[in-house]
């Protein structure tokens, strides 16, 4: 038997708490882009990483140049390129830094031009701002 049912286009359906009504899920896929509550995740782009998270890591031709997972990684990222981020707000003020890498919450922080850096740990050098060749 066949039934008909509604939704909003471009949500994947999810059952709500009655277990018989269909409703919209967090996730939403456009066909080229997919989200999760509202964040974008993207992969399979020319070089094959994987952008989870806020902060995409794009340059200029739409080729993704970072790699980061989690939640508010390098919001303010413009043109920083080969850097690695994992956990929450990892390289979070990152606008031309260069090949760095943050693991750990809030990990490089406050770094916006340092170049070849490496943090891991809750908060390691979440004051740094500009410093190059640096390793906690």
């Amino acid at each position: 038997m066949r039934k008909a049912v509604g939704g909003t286009v471009n949500y994947i359906p999810k059952f709500t708490p009655d277990g018989v009504t269909l409703g919209n899920s967090q996730i939403q896929d456009d066909g080229t882009n997919v989200t999760i509550g509202g964040k974008a995740i993207r992969a399979g782009h020319a070089t094959g990483n994987l952008t989870i998270g806020l902060g995409s890591g794009y340059d200029d031709s739409g080729t993704i140049i970072n790699t980061f997972i989690g939640f508010e990684i390098a919001p303010g990222m413009t043109t920083a390129s080969g850097c690695t981020g994992l956990g929450y707000r990892t390289l979070n003020a990152a606008t031309t830094a260069h090949a760095c890498t943050a693991v750990g919450h809030k990990s490089m922080y406050s770094l916006t031009t340092g170049a070849y850096c490496t943090a891991m740990g809750v908060y390691a050098m979440m004051s740094n701002i500009s410093g190059d060749y640096n390793t906690i």
